[in-house]
């Protein structure tokens, strides 16, 4: 089969908190004080087959100064070409596929779609079921310890090492990318890592370890909802490394694939 391109668009809207999951993997989250568009590619997130998409819905505060009462949701995945539609979730319809005593908040709501096209397997597919605690194990530390590390030393070989599988499977989706060669990414990426960073703390006890596809999976944040790590520019505030990170175990060690 050829390689078909994938895209999704969301629109979301004040007065929801949501959490999108895309094939028990975390895709999207958040709550928003105006009207908020997103789109990019989504191949990377998709399965051969029977897709998934999960969403959690609650309700959340509107800010009184909205231009737009109404509360809204879409979730589109389109094909590239001619941006045909492939599957669409739209809220407050889908409450009409919930019994009547179910359409309130907090709501979980799935719904499955087919895709064409050559779709690699995940690279979390065939790796080991595993039961891990919030806080993650000392491997699952060590894994984001060393994207911190070269991030806070300045270190590119560190930071490509770190981020390597995360690369490789970059590729897998969409193909080589010319800035994405290990000698374009440590120029690029290198000049980036050398200017002045203030790089947050390392605080493995503010972690939280999500435990995703059956435990293929594990999602990084912070417990209090914020970026796993962090790091603002000292002369340009405006610029900032934000990272939320996906771990799966791949020859026996966890690594950083998304």
């Amino acid at each position: 089969m050829a390689f078909v391109p994938y895209y999704y668009v969301l629109r979301h809207m004040p007065g929801l908190a949501l959490r999108l999951a895309l094939n028990d993997v975390p895709f999207y989250r958040g709550v928003v004080t105006f009207n908020k568009a997103t789109n990019g590619p989504v191949n990377h997130a998709l399965v051969p087959g029977l897709n998934t998409v999960r969403m959690d819905l609650a309700a959340a505060p509107v800010n009184p100064d909205s231009p737009s009462a109404r509360v809204v949701l879409d979730f589109d995945v389109l094909e590239q070409e001619g941006d045909r539609l492939v599957h669409t979730v739209r809220y407050p319809q889908l409450l009409e596929r919930h019994e009547p005593k179910q359409r309130k908040l907090p709501l979980t709501h799935v719904e499955t779609f087919e895709v064409e096209g050559d779709v690699p397997p995940p690279i979390w597919e065939n790796s080991p079921r595993e039961e891990f605690p919030e806080s993650g194990t000392s491997e699952q530390l060590d894994c984001v310890f060393e994207l911190w590390d070269a991030y806070k030393r300045q270190d590119i070989g560190a930071f490509l090492s770190a981020t390597e599988v995360k690369l490789s499977d970059h590729q897998r989706y969409y193909g080589a990318a010319p800035e994405l060669a290990p000698a374009e990414a440590a120029r690029t990426y290198g000049a980036k890592l050398r200017e002045p960073w203030d790089v947050a703390p390392f605080e493995p006890h503010e972690l939280s370890f999500e435990r995703w596809a059956d435990g293929r999976v594990a999602y990084v944040t912070r417990k209090d909802g914020g970026f796993a790590l962090l790091a603002t520019h000292k002369t340009d505030p405006g610029q900032r490394w934000r990272a939320n990170l996906y771990l799966t175990k791949v020859d026996g060690r966890w690594r950083i694939f998304r």
